[in-house]
């Protein structure tokens, strides 16, 4: 899907977004709380980054505790502030006992001539940069 959404950029010029997401200590959740509870977490955030999103993002489970949002809208400014506001929505929305689940997320957007490859390392990077940083936190991430 993003190989043929890269093609839509360069013929037509819309632009579209990448954004990896992780929840921050999970292994602490399945380990305090045990693997049913952290399977729960991760389908009530799976949820809450869905019911966060605008039309015209998807999203889905790249792996263990990541998930990969494709966003076709937007400026790279308004895809920050979509993030972010899946980040508070995770948060507010998320909890195990007293316990509030984050989530730290990387965001890119593809650039003229950019490979597929190449936006999903800078978002991956903007997320390494985020969990670095402290966690439960959206960055940026523009050429490099």
């Amino acid at each position: 899907k993003l190989s043929s959404q890269r093609e839509i950029y360069q013929q037509l010029g819309v632009p579209f977004s990448v954004m990896f997401i992780d929840i921050d200590f999970f292994k602490k959740v399945n380990d305090r709380f045990g693997h049913s509870v952290g399977d729960e977490v991760l389908k009530r955030v799976a949820e809450m980054i869905r019911l966060s999103l605008p039309a015209g993002c998807i999203v889905g489970r790249w792996g263990g505790e990541e998930f990969l949002v494709l966003c076709k809208l937007g400026s790279l400014e308004e895809m920050a502030e979509v993030a972010d506001q899946v980040r508070v929505a995770v948060a507010s929305g998320v909890k195990v006992d007293n316990f509030s689940v984050t989530i730290s997320l990387g965001l890119a957007q593809i650039m003229a001539g950019e490979s597929v490859d190449g936006l999903l390392k800078r978002s991956d990077e903007a997320l390494y940069e985020a969990k670095a940083q402290g966690r439960n936190r959206v960055v940026v991430r523009g050429l490099s």
